[in-house]
């Protein structure tokens, strides 16, 4: 948070003819995880850059958009008005899709928010291929001691979908957890695994994978 600034204005300083392109919320998740949208680093990075006369900027969305449409939301509003208020436009994406069962997804995802920014915290700032991947030891340690609130928060939404966009929007947001499932059940990380709503047999899944093959939500 102290060094950003400094880098930013550095640049600006050598030329005003500076653009951004990053990767600052991605992360590699090739297994169903959600990936949270990074509250702190939206609200820090692209109103710096904003303020210190950087001319444009590329960043790098979500390609899940079961799960990382919020996401992509936000960051395309900020590409427009970076001064925009990163928590009203992610109440108003919430509430948008999913109606009256929003603040059960915005539990969902703050959920993993903080439980992500905590395992980021902790690591080396030293940099490393890995810092991007949503591997074993992500999935270890964010994911697996909370699956069961996830599926609990993410069903209680569904019972509160009033309209078909909305429950459109929530099987979307499923196709992860379904995936997600799958690859903890067969890693060994869940307890009972077949009591789960999004249990999938290795027959149904293999079905499941040829059905949803061009789907834009995984």
């Amino acid at each position: 948070r102290q060094e950003f600034p400094q880098i930013i204005q550095g640049w600006t300083a050598l030329t005003k003819n500076f653009m951004y392109h990053n990767y600052s919320t991605w992360f590699r998740s090739l297994n169903g995880a959600i990936v949270p949208p990074g509250f702190d680093i939206l609200k820090l990075e692209l109103p710096t850059l904003h303020r210190n006369g950087v001319t444009g900027v590329e960043m790098v969305g979500l390609g899940a958009w079961g799960y990382g449409g919020v996401s992509n939301y936000l960051l395309a509003k900020q590409m427009w008005d970076a001064e925009v208020d990163v928590d009203a436009l992610y109440r108003e994406w919430l509430e948008r899709a999913y109606g009256p069962g929003w603040q059960s997804m915005d539990q969902l995802y703050q959920t993993l928010e903080t439980r992500m920014k905590a395992w980021k915290e902790r690591e080396t700032p030293n940099y490393s291929g890995e810092q991007y991947e949503i591997n074993y030891a992500v999935i270890d340690n964010v994911y697996r001691p909370v699956f069961r609130d996830l599926e609990r928060l993410y069903l209680e939404a569904v019972t509160k979908a009033e309209t078909t966009p909305q429950r459109q929007r929530l099987a979307m947001f499923a196709e992860n957890l379904i995936m997600l499932h799958f690859n903890m059940r067969h890693a060994g990380m869940l307890e009972e695994p077949e009591k789960s709503s999004v249990c999938r047999t290795d027959e149904h899944y293999a079905k499941f994978l040829k059905e949803t093959e061009f789907s834009l939500a995984l």
